[in-house]
């Protein structure tokens, strides 16, 4: 875990980091990885660390989200990165007149849940379910995502929901774009996100 650290710091000049808060970083991914030794994760950390490090804006709370990392499994990732492939796509953002301040981007909620099928079936092929009768359950990824929503990744956008077959629909939240982007993972409209 340390060499994969210090391979991250040799290869940055300067940065906008803080240094108290990037040395509570690596403290506790150390301590993580002394208790629990997994590989994902000690990426994970490093790729983190080394990206926020790295960054032309400044980066806060950095050891946060390594103690998010932590606590977030292989399952949980997967399903953060499909909501970043589903409902982050590069041309939702579209300028929107807006008396007195000209034009801003946004996003109109039925966006996201045009998108809510699409989203339950991709979620559920991450999570290997079988989804060719269209029986697959719905409630693993929606467990899922209201747990990574409780890490404040994500929020749910309001759908009706009828059992058993129900869609539900959940976008990122900044913190959620801002981690997908420190682990090395495509974000499409980042720059919107992060200006809010």
């Amino acid at each position: 875990m340390w060499d994969m650290l210090r391979a991250e710091f040799e290869h940055v000049e300067a940065t906008k980091a803080s240094h108290e808060d990037v040395q509570k970083a690596c403290q506790l991914a150390i301590w993580y990885d002394r208790h629990e030794r997994d590989d994902a994760k000690q990426e994970r950390y490093a790729k983190l660390i080394g990206n926020a490090l790295r960054s032309d804006e400044q980066i806060q709370d950095v050891a946060s989200f390594v103690q998010t990392v932590e606590q977030l499994n292989e399952r949980d990732v997967a399903v953060l990165k499909v909501i970043n492939k589903v409902m982050n796509k590069q041309g939702d953002w579209l300028p929107q007149p807006n008396p007195g301040m000209g034009n801003i981007h946004k996003v109109h909620p039925n966006t996201f849940t045009g998108r809510a099928q699409e989203l339950g079936v991709q979620i559920a092929i991450v999570l290997g379910q079988e989804i060719e009768r269209n029986l697959y359950s719905r409630e693993q990824g929606y467990a899922i995502c209201n747990r990574l929503q409780g890490f404040g990744l994500e929020h749910e956008i309001e759908t009706t929901r009828e059992l058993p077959l129900t869609n539900y629909t959940f976008r990122l939240s900044v913190q959620g774009v801002r981690l997908l982007k420190l682990s090395g993972e495509d974000v499409p409209n980042y720059e919107h996100y992060t200006k809010l």
